[in-house]
């Protein structure tokens, strides 16, 4: 069922749904870790730990080659991730630090030479992407014309920004092949108006 739905030009509309079946978001890739340890919550990179002495004991032997910093939640009905040296919410009761978000120096920005600063808004990007993750903001897009016919479509995005972006630059093709479409049907109205009429037309030479 479409939660969102967008109208364009030559009745092009798109309809943005749920996505029940959206992958975790990092999954596989060896170049992060966001670590979670919270008992209501899976914690998708046990490797590095399952216990605080064992994070911390991660950390300090891979210090060099990975840029490390805290990971704090807020939960409160859905719940907030953020990256970052301090806890940014500022409320003892409903947030706390759960973990870490590692990125590997030789895979992320200009690789080695990239600055701190820029690894850690990288971090605080992907710590709020998987947050939204964690609260099902997970959406796809079916793309249809006047006629209710399905254009196109495409699944797996993780916030309502990213999935409205993604939908309307899909659109715009579609957008002009149904504007190319609709201008030859009614040519084809008009010629066919003309040659009935041309059919009907009484020989003035009678």
């Amino acid at each position: 069922m479409a939660i969102e739905t967008f109208k364009l030009e030559n009745g092009v509309y798109i309809e943005i749904e749920h996505d029940q079946d959206c992958d975790r978001p990092y999954d596989g890739d060896d170049g992060i870790k966001i670590v979670i340890l919270h008992r209501n919550y899976t914690n998708p990179n046990k490797d590095v730990g399952t216990t605080a002495d064992e994070v911390l004991e991660w950390c300090k032997d891979n210090a060099r080659e990975w840029f490390i910093t805290n990971l704090f939640m807020y939960e409160h009905g859905n719940v907030a991730l953020r990256a970052g040296e301090r806890n940014p919410f500022g409320d003892p009761w409903d947030s706390g630090q759960v973990g870490i978000v590692a990125l590997k120096k030789s895979e992320w920005g200009k690789g080695k030479g990239e600055r701190n600063a820029k690894r850690l808004e990288y971090a605080k990007n992907a710590a709020e992407h998987y947050g939204q993750w964690m609260n099902g903001e997970c959406y796809g897009f079916i793309i249809k014309n006047a006629d209710d016919d399905e254009l196109d479509s495409c699944w797996g995005f993780i916030g309502m920004e990213d999935v409205e972006q993604e939908a309307r630059a899909a659109a715009e093709y579609h957008v002009k092949e149904e504007g190319e479409r609709r201008a030859m049907e009614l040519e084809d109205e008009a010629q066919a108006i003309a040659d009935e009429l041309e059919e009907d037309r009484p020989d003035l030479y009678n």
